[in-house]
């Protein structure tokens, strides 16, 4: 059976993200959740339904194997390979702790490496292939940033 094309350094990042998520009381969760959400929707490239606190990690788990395995040149690829969304790869948007302004504290450049928002597709209207490191790193980047996010 081929390996997950989840590279390790994603894969302990998303780990952290859910053991931080875990111990948020759910006033608190409930609170961040628009800031995940956010970041789902950028990873995905595309609305996700809310399906509240309980399964957000699970969603930004699926979104972040199906980025890397449209990243990857993997095994499980569709045939005919994918394009990731126009979000991975594209640079991460400033977001402040509720997803809707500036970065949250000063000097803390990390923080506004968040993925909310994403680029516009080119006017050719397709999106340029990301660049297999540079879209991974982009993508460890998002996820790094929401951690910080949430234990701010």
């Amino acid at each position: 059976m081929p390996s997950s094309p989840v590279p390790p350094s994603v894969a302990e990042e998303l780990r952290r993200l859910e053991v931080r998520w875990q111990q948020l009381a759910l006033p608190e969760a409930m609170s961040r959740l628009p800031v995940v959400r956010a970041v789902v929707e950028s990873i995905a490239g595309e609305p996700v339904p809310d399906l509240g606190p309980a399964v957000v990690m699970d969603q930004l788990t699926v979104v972040v194997y199906d980025a890397c395995l449209a990243l990857a040149d993997h095994p499980l690829a569709p045939a005919g390979g994918s394009s990731p969304p126009a979000s991975v790869g594209a640079g991460p948007k400033p977001v402040s702790s509720d997803g809707s302004g500036p970065p949250p504290a000063e000097g803390d450049d990390w923080v506004a490496a968040s993925p909310v928002g994403g680029s516009s597709p080119p006017a050719g209207g397709s999106s340029p292939p990301a660049a297999e490191g540079a879209g991974m790193a982009d993508l460890l980047e998002q996820l790094i940033a929401l951690r910080r996010a949430l234990t701010s």
